[in-house]
């Protein structure tokens, strides 16, 4: 025991602990200092105990991570406790593996650096970001082991703000050159360098401001805004639609129908799979809902499945406009072992009929009467593939559907909200949310905020929703920041070591 509880294992203890806070609950300030415990250790443990502190790192963050889903993870299979200890442990093995081959590599990379501290940590932060993407390419069907550092920035708007151009790997990118930076300042204390890590940040939050402004001054709408009722009827998931809590729920529906059609919006959105039946063209339910709405001229965008062959589905969600073609949206990357199985593993949504989710081919957005509507169903707005493709296909607006009510009483609902905030940065374009238990409200093209509520009752709302054809940098080039962090990590090492090699040579000459 006194073994284990050796300085460098408390330090990736503590910092795993704090990166998990900082990500996972979206603690801006201390993103810029979590890992700082962990690079302490990097910078003086020995080789030979690399990997074993990056697992503990890892597994450490797991646990701050997974711990407040094993009831929801128990819950939501229909079992025990046992369920959601059985997922913990695996989480824990796969995030420790995943950051002990992290920090291997990063120990490799500082080897072949041997400049000052600023090359060192330039090379870091490359790393970092590129593993991180790396790992990430396998494993987008599970984005609870997307691991993206740089969501822990996500709670400030001006830090959020150059997401525009290098999008969420932009951000882990300088909240890892920053960790680095305050690691060698502190460890042994230097005032000097402790600047460089603080202008660091004051340059990333002023370059905020002055992009943000821009973006204020350029972007032109494409269409008039329009007005838009967030129909939430915040239902648990785990309760069965038999034939009498049916009715009653039934019930309620029509009367939010009614409550939002009297609000006067021009279009209605629906959480994700809002009725828990599939669709059909002469469903009663449906005729209902678009005999209050399509009077007054209202578009409903309603969470209802498709079936694909009885037994399996399409997550989908429907476009109904009066004298318009039925349009819809398949949910086109489904979570792995849970919507669709791997391996003939599979935890389903319906444990009583185990249906299976289908993946949507050629996402395209919505055609709606006021622009083409990106759609993002729940775990799609944590993959920047997604939004960039809609964006790609014409989409003006995103509408962001979703059902948090599996994990209702954990963090993950306030850091599934601020994925959403970096898509709307990372495209620049309106991103209206409807989740079911979670936050719903309307996040604005500038990545401001604009209403947010959290609710455990059903609710209607309006937000106003500015459709835009505005195309950032990104999206035009989303993997342009590949190269530029590569050129990056490459000229530390080439620079870094030729100023160490200059260095040794003029001490040479000065002792001749």
């Amino acid at each position: 025991m006194r073994k284990f509880l050796n300085k460098a294992n408390v330090l990736a203890v503590l910092s795993g602990f704090f990166t998990g806070i900082a990500v996972l609950y979206v603690v801006f300030p201390l993103a810029w200092i979590s890992m700082i415990p962990l690079f302490v250790v990097l910078n003086r443990e020995k080789n030979n105990g690399t990997v074993w502190t990056g697992a503990l790192f890892g597994a450490i963050a797991s646990l701050v991570t997974f711990v407040p889903l094993v009831s929801s993870i128990s819950t939501f299979t229909g079992g025990g406790l046992g369920a959601g200890f059985i997922v913990l442990l695996i989480a824990s093995a796969v995030y420790a593996l995943l950051y002990g081959l992290v920090i291997f590599v990063l120990k490799q990379v500082l080897r072949l650096v041997t400049g000052s501290p600023v090359y060192r940590g330039l090379a870091v932060a490359s790393s970092w970001t590129l593993v991180e993407f790396i790992l990430n390419i396998p494993i987008d069907g599970m984005p609870w082991f997307g691991g993206h550092l740089g969501n822990g920035l996500s709670g400030n708007y001006y830090a959020i703000q150059s997401a525009e151009f290098l999008g969420d790997h932009g951000l882990t990118f300088i909240m890892v050159f920053v960790n680095y930076m305050f690691a060698v300042a502190i460890v042994p204390l230097q005032k000097k360098q402790l600047l460089v890590p603080v202008l660091t940040i004051a340059g990333w939050m002023g370059a905020g401001a002055i992009i943000g402004l821009r973006f204020g001054q350029v972007m032109e709408p494409s269409q008039d805004p329009f007005r838009l009722a967030i129909l939430s009827e915040n239902s648990p998931p785990e309760i069965k639609w038999d034939d009498e809590r049916g009715n009653i729920l039934v019930k309620q529906f029509f009367g939010l129908n009614r409550t939002a059609v009297s609000m006067n919006p021009d279009m209605i959105l629906w959480s994700e799979s809002a009725i828990p039946w599939t669709y059909e063209v002469n469903d009663d339910f449906v005729s209902e809902i678009r005999k209050v709405s399509d009077p007054r001229g209202i578009t409903q965008l309603l969470g209802i499945n498709t079936d694909y062959d009885g037994v399996q589905v399409y997550n989908s969600l429907y476009c109904l406009s009066p004298g318009r073609e039925v349009d819809r949206y398949d949910k086109s990357r489904a979570l792995d072992f849970i919507e669709k199985p791997i391996t003939g593993i599979h935890l389903p949504f319906f444990t009583e009929n185990g249906t299976i989710m289908v993946e949507g081919e050629n996402p395209v957005p919505l055609n709606t009467p006021h622009g083409q509507a990106g759609v993002m169903i729940c775990s799609e707005s944590f993959l920047w593939k997604s939004a960039v493709g809609m964006v790609k296909e014409g989409t003006e607006f995103f509408v962001h559907p979703s059902n948090d009510g599996w994990y209702r009483k954990t963090p993950i609902v306030r850091q599934h909200f601020y994925a959403a905030r970096l898509r709307a940065v990372e495209t620049r374009k309106d991103i209206a949310i409807n989740s079911n238990l979670g936050i719903s409200g309307l996040i604005q093209a500038s990545g401001k905020i604009a209403k947010s509520r959290r609710d455990t009752k059903p609710f209607v709302d309006i937000v106003v929703v500015t459709p835009n054809r505005y195309m950032t940098f990104y999206a035009n080039h989303p993997y342009l920041w590949i190269y530029l962090i590569s050129a990056c990590l490459l000229c530390s090492v080439v620079f870094g070591r030729k100023q160490f090699k200059d260095r040794i040579k003029s001490k040479q000459n000065s002792k001749l």
